[in-house]
């Protein structure tokens, strides 16, 4: 449960859909990046739009 104060003092009292699992950090490895960049660059050529997925680009430099 999330409590928060608005502009005018008001309190509102918010419950998140995703339990108490939505109050951990996201995972950030290099392995969920690129599960995401893939995501993106399917839903990109899905609506027929131009994209660069540098994600892989990156993994193309040693060390990086």
């Amino acid at each position: 449960m999330y409590v928060f104060v608005d502009f005018y003092g008001m309190f509102f009292i918010y419950r998140s859909p995703h339990g108490e699992k939505a109050k951990k950090l996201p995972e950030r490895t290099n392995e969920v990046t690129g599960i995401y960049a893939n995501g993106c660059v399917e839903v990109a050529t899905e609506f027929c739009v131009s994209s660069v997925n540098l994600w892989s680009k990156m993994q193309e430099t040693q060390g990086w």
